[in-house]
């Protein structure tokens, strides 16, 4: 192990600074360099100690990339294993060094919009990167056989990425290309497990100015790059950066895309299609300042027209604007393409860092979940009896059997509306469900898969005989489509249901999100059980931060978990005769 160089003071300027020398045998592969130097940039003896850790890692990911051009130069065969093993933690070291940046970050850490479109909810996406080396049989010896083509098509684009730091050729049809993305993806977890922490470390301490701390500097000579006056176009910029969303994160690049394009279009309409480096601050001010203005939700003909001509017609009419906490949602995504190009050394600052919107704090009314008052009326309503229908819709049999898979499953609304009937099968003898993205049209939130066992209850209640009337292929819920703007299952679905709920329980809008609120109900009956807290996580799909937490718990104890929820008193439903009715209620009842 490297031994970490010792901050020293600069005896004219009382300065601390950090000095790495280089092995004589390394120097031609550092520009000839004998030694580096950092400015540590403090003249505090333990902030210095606290730097120097930061710098070292800087530094150790200089020599461990001249060690390897030496290795391969002195090298007379192929590459070897020891070799391969090497630039992946090469490649790890410079990875980590980089966190800083939101697009390296968002390879390690998923963050989305909570259900009601305002907050963001963090989850470590190691399960992802675990899920490529997942066995997929085992071999008469009993030992496990892994899937190299999955493993390779998960971590193409890192091993590429590696091996053009190191500047080797390594064909994927070579075992050791496979030795790679094996060591990569481990790599991968282990940087997602330091992320997701340092994440949430910077929540807890209420820090704004970075998506993470400041785990490693930016770069060498960071902020003193000059200010590039050909900076490409916001338009153009954005898209290249979707673009390579696509190719890190296929699945999750809709999401990113979906997210962004509105507000950057936004920006071009008022202001146009500006080169990066004549953005100013004074701009992001006043684009502050319309987004307040946005009308909520407006109808399609406001819609389609220009962002200016939308304030103005919403004024004109006294139209709903939206709120301020979304104005900041909207502004920080704006902000992150600018802080983006900034590390780019597109620009030399980001001109939307520092424009701040002030947002009241918001004292809850109630909390998130349905009381079990709640939930008996709402189950003893029309909704669930076959009285309340859409009058113009037709949802078939998800608008019982989704509430009430949500309300046992702690799942959701998207897990459980776009569920395959290939995603519902038995396993030891008990029903389960897969929470997978194994069709296009189907995603993971955390990107991480799981199986969840069916409460005996929906057995009780005819789920068997709902999906013996399925057909063998395609969607569970075969009336719901996907919706071409967002591409989701459940939206018409998710808004005809919350405005059912409301009405029938009394709820004010915006005072809780009837959907999600069946999630809180579950967990806050898994909590009152005293359900071990990893338990709950492997069935919910929340994250703990590492990969552990999903997999924690044998099937047994997940279903023992489950089983152990209150029954809620929901109605045998069926698609029957009024006069069948009380048959059906007698057969569960036998």
């Amino acid at each position: 192990m490297a031994i970490m160089p010792n901050p020293k003071k600069d005896p004219k300027t009382g300065v601390y600074k950090i000095r790495q020398v280089i092995p004589p045998a390394l120097r031609p592969f550092v520009e000839g360099k004998g030694e580096l130097k950092r400015s540590l940039e403090t003249r505090d003896p333990q902030e210095a100690k606290a730097k120097a850790v930061e710098v070292n890692l800087e530094l150790q990911a200089i020599l461990a990339a001249a060690r390897n051009k030496l290795a391969l130069q002195e090298s007379k065969t192929q590459l070897t294993q020891s070799q391969v093993e090497q630039i992946a933690r090469t490649w790890r070291l410079r990875e980590v060094s980089r966190l800083r940046d939101p697009e390296i970050l968002e390879r390690y850490v998923l963050r989305e919009l909570d259900e009601n479109g305002v907050s963001y909810e963090y989850s470590s996406l190691a399960g992802f990167y675990s899920d490529a080396l997942e066995p997929i049989d085992t071999d008469s010896k009993g030992n496990e056989v892994y899937s190299s083509r999955r493993l390779h098509a998960a971590m193409r684009h890192f091993a590429e990425e590696c091996l053009a730091l190191a500047q080797v050729e390594l064909s994927s049809d070579n075992p050791l290309y496979t030795v790679l993305c094996d060591r990569l993806a481990r790599h991968c977890m282990e940087i997602c497990n330091t992320a997701f922490k340092a994440t949430h470390r910077q929540i807890d301490h209420g820090i704004e100015q970075l998506l993470v701390p400041p785990i490693h500097p930016a770069g060498i000579a960071a902020n003193t790059v000059s200010l590039v006056h050909d900076a490409p176009k916001i338009g153009e910029f954005f898209e290249k950066l979707a673009d390579e969303q696509g190719k890190i994160n296929p699945k999750g690049a809709i999401t990113w895309r979906r997210e962004r394009a509105a507000v950057v279009r936004r920006f071009i309409e008022v202001f146009g299609d500006l080169s990066l480096n004549h953005i100013t601050k004074q701009m992001c001010v006043e684009f502050r300042d319309l987004l307040k203005l946005t009308p909520y939700r407006p109808a399609n003909e406001v819609s389609q027209l220009p962002f200016k001509e939308q304030i103005a017609k919403a004024q004109q009419e006294g139209l709903k604007t939206i709120a301020v906490s979304r104005v900041g949602v909207l502004l920080n995504l704006f902000s992150g393409i600018l802080t983006r190009a900034k590390n780019d050394a597109l620009i030399n600052e980001n001109p939307c860092s520092n424009v701040k919107v002030e947002v009241a704090s918001v004292i809850r009314e109630r909390a998130p979940e349905f009381s079990d008052v709640e939930l008996n009326t709402l189950f003893g309503s029309g909704l669930f009896t076959g009285e309340i229908r859409p009058a113009r819709a037709n949802y078939g049999e998800a608008i019982y059997w989704v509430p009430v898979l949500l309300v046992y499953t702690g799942a959701r609304l998207e897990e459980i509306c776009q569920l395959f009937r290939r995603d519902v099968e038995q396993k030891d003898g008990h029903w389960i469900i897969h929470i997978r993205d194994w069709d296009e049209s189907q995603s993971v939130k955390t990107g991480k898969s799981r199986v969840v066992p069916l409460h005996p209850h929906l057995l009780e209640l005819g789920f068997e005989r709902f999906l013996a009337s399925c057909a063998t292929e395609g969607p569970l819920f075969s009336e719901l489509k996907v919706s071409s703007p967002t591409g989701r299952y459940s939206d018409k679905l998710g808004k005809w249901l919350g405005e059912q709920i409301r009405q029938i329980l009394g709820l004010k809008t915006g005072s809780i999100s009837p959907l999600h609120a069946f999630r809180h109900t579950f967990v806050t009956h898994m909590r009152d059980l005293d359900i071990r807290e990893d338990i709950q996580n492997a069935i919910t799909g929340h994250s703990q931060g590492t990969s552990v937490g999903r997999r924690y718990g044998s099937f047994r104890q997940l279903h023992n978990a489950i089983a152990k929820l209150p029954r809620w008193p929901v109605p045998v439903w069926h698609p029957f005769s009024v006069d069948d009715v009380p048959t059906a209620e007698a057969e569960v009842q036998s």
